[in-house]
């Protein structure tokens, strides 16, 4: 992410930057709106371990010990997270064409690669961990039958 951030500092205003910066834009405004979600969503489900004294005023949400609660916000919350992946991954592929277009410029490449490591991983862990929760929700549900 560093990497990424230094490219995009030192990326000179050219021709392939402005392409660029728009999407880049786009893709900021819906990284904070959904952190702006994701905190809303956090802080419900502190307030909900608290009412129900399994939590104290300073700790804080631990998603490794806590069960995962599918309620309305979190299966709107996930697709969110998902939407966000798939536009990482076009954003690697859409500087990856604009290197294509600037071949000279190799901030366009770095930037590419930046993003598509990112979605490689980001899209991997939220696939585990989904994954994971759900088969911790099915050996729950047929303890309690």
């Amino acid at each position: 992410m560093v990497g990424c951030g230094v490219v995009l500092m030192t990326w000179p205003p050219t021709e392939s930057y402005h392409q660029f910066s728009l999407i880049l834009h786009a893709f900021g405004l819906y990284v904070s709106f959904l952190q702006i979600f994701q905190t809303r969503y956090q802080m419900a489900r502190l307030y909900t371990q608290r009412a129900l004294g399994k939590a104290g005023e300073m700790d804080v949400v631990n998603t490794d010990t806590r069960e995962t609660h599918w309620t309305g916000s979190v299966k709107l919350l996930l697709p969110m997270v998902w939407f966000g992946h798939m536009f990482q991954l076009h954003l690697a592929i859409y500087a990856f064409r604009i290197w294509l277009s600037f071949p000279k410029e190799i901030h366009p490449l770095c930037v590419s690669m930046f993003n598509l490591a990112m979605f490689l991983g980001n899209f991997s862990t939220t696939l585990i961990v989904v994954r994971e929760k759900a088969k911790n929700r099915t050996a729950n549900n047929k303890k309690t039958q």
